[in-house]
């Protein structure tokens, strides 16, 4: 890494070439720009002088609605009004059917047994449903469950055997005291930046 040149370590020894910064042009609007758009003929100024030929208009007619159109058409006939004087033959018209209700109806009506005539009767039998048996856990099932080994019971009891883990295969390196003294010397492109030894 010492021997290594860097682009940070070649820049602070003068190496690398600073491209120097192009100055911002720093152009503002002026009066000349407005006095010039002012002077100069656009298209819709020169149509508001009159100076765009837009071609022949078109004539409008002068047309107006006269009393004879109004006398025609009081005179002509439409089918609104002919139907309104009954000159129009609309067929015959379906004839309602006139039937009424019988008192049969009624009748055969009271003496069928519904469903809720039944019930008002006190005919229907409302027996409560009837619910499942509810089983409470008994005794026994805690007494069993007390005697049964599972794999806590057994880990706690020291029944388990739990081979160490392999730690061969990770090899964990902590970063020490020297690496950080070893950076805090090394001279980097933004601790060069800061101390200002990087001419921009």
């Amino acid at each position: 890494m010492a021997n290594t040149e860097t682009f940070a370590s070649a820049d602070m020894k003068g190496k690398t070439e600073k491209k120097t910064k192009r100055p911002s042009s720093a152009k503002k609007t002026t009066n000349d720009f407005f006095d010039k758009m002012s002077k100069t003929e656009t298209f819709a100024s020169a149509d508001m002088k009159g100076k765009i030929d837009r071609g022949p208009k078109r004539p409008t007619s002068a047309k107006k609605t006269t009393n004879d159109f109004f006398d025609k058409m009081n005179k002509t006939e439409t089918f609104a009004s002919a139907d309104m004087k009954g000159k129009i033959d609309r067929g015959p018209k379906r004839p309602t059917s006139a039937k009424k209700t019988t008192n049969d109806f009624f009748e055969k009506m009271n003496k069928t047994e519904t469903f809720a005539s039944a019930d008002m009767k006190g005919k229907i039998d409302k027996a409560p449903k009837k619910s499942p048996e509810k089983k409470k856990t008994t005794n026994d099932f805690f007494e069993k469950m007390n005697k049964m080994e599972t794999f806590a019971s057994a880990d706690m009891k020291g029944k388990i055997n739990r081979s160490p883990k392999d730690t061969t295969t990770k090899q964990k390196t902590k970063t020490t005291n020297a690496f950080f003294e070893r950076m805090s010397k090394t001279e980097t492109y933004a601790s060069a930046d800061i101390k200002g030894k990087l001419g921009k």
